[in-house]
Parts: structure tokens; C-alpha cells; sequence
């Protein structure tokens, strides 16, 4: 399974050196993921009726991003754990890998505790409907 997005970066989302800021590369980590779940029909915050929340990041950057730019984003389940999924996404821009990272994140029930991710939802996280 991949997934692929794509985003103009914003004026206001680069820094003094007129490359993308750091804080913002989150975002559209975070874009990425939520655009997933809607391709799949559901929202970030509610996901067979859970949320699903990042509890971990690591980021690899490359070289920067510069504006003007078009990020291509894309996304892999790495894993999917009892109660963890781990997603891969990288940005390209013109053809190059700019950016890499690896999220791990986790399903919240109703007690604010990680659910776990049933064959069901497995399933439809892999796209394999």
C-alpha cells in the first residue's frame, strides 16, 4: 500500500532563509496521515470510533524545502502492531527526497487508552477491501 499527496507550500509556512520552517514540516506529516483516513472514508478523529493520535516522530531531513515548492508526499504502513501503527512518509520535491520520517501512532478509545487494531480494521488500513 502507498499513498501519495501532494501540497503548495505556503507563504507563511517558511522561515527567514526562505526555506520550509521545521515546525511546519510536522504539519504536513500530519496533513498526510489525515488525508489517508479520508481517502479511506473516515476521519483522523474517528476511525471505526477511536482517535488516532501520533505518540512518536522521527525526522530525517535531507536538504531543505525552498518556496515556492510542491511537496509530494508518500506513505507506507511499516508495521502495524497490536495497539501501534507505524507509518513511513517522505517529501519530494522535483525529484528528490527531501525529507523522511517515520510515525508511530496508536488508536485512542473512549478512556483515552490505546485500542486495539482488530483484523477488521486492518484491513481496511492496508486498503485490501
Amino acid at each position: 500500500m502507498q499513498f501519495s499527496s501532494e501540497y503548495q507550500i505556503n507563504f507563511s509556512d517558511i522561515n527567514i532563509g526562505n526555506h520550509l520552517s521545521s515546525s511546519n514540516y510536522l504539519s504536513y506529516v500530519n496533513n498526510t496521515i489525515a488525508d489517508y483516513f479520508i481517502s479511506l472514508g473516515f476521519k483522523i478523529d474517528d476511525f471505526f470510533g477511536y482517535k488516532y493520535i501520533m505518540t512518536n516522530v522521527e525526522m530525517d531531513f535531507k536538504s531543505e524545502i525552498k518556496y515556492p515548492s510542491t511537496i509530494h508526499s508518500h506513505m507506507d504502513i511499516s508495521f502495524i502492531k497490536k495497539t501501534r501503527i507505524i507509518f513511513s512518509i517522505s517529501f519530494e520535491v522535483n525529484g528528490t527526497i527531501k525529507f523522511i520520517c517515520t510515525v508511530t501512532g496508536v488508536f485512542l478509545n473512549k478512556t483515552q487508552k490505546p485500542h486495539p487494531i482488530d483484523n477488521s480494521m486492518k484491513k481496511v488500513l492496508k486498503n485490501d477491501i
